[in-house]
């Protein structure tokens, strides 16, 4: 009887940390697509700038993508060093 209380409780503490990463692997779906969400957001927001930004520099298409593109590349670059500044200085 003890082998089988054993496998029991085993089986207990196992169900409750494949709830715990059932829980977790919704909680980095959700802030993935809330990620997703907000790229396109601030997509939309460069987009709506550019045609202020194109009439004010006269940027031609080329410039036009080169500006789109380098928001992109800093926002991923400072995502990069996002984590080691909260760290260190707080929010």
């Amino acid at each position: 009887m003890d082998a089988l209380s054993d496998t029991n409780e085993d089986s207990l503490v196992l169900g409750k940390q494949k709830d715990k990463v059932h829980g977790f692997v919704y909680i980095v779906a959700v802030l993935s697509a809330v990620g997703g969400l907000l790229f396109g957001y601030d997509t939309g927001v460069v987009s709506g700038a550019m045609i202020l930004l194109r009439d004010h520099f006269k940027l031609d298409n080329t410039m036009q993508g080169v500006v789109v593109s380098v928001t992109v590349i800093t926002a991923w670059l400072i995502c990069l060093c996002a984590g080691t500044i909260a760290d260190r200085y707080g929010r």
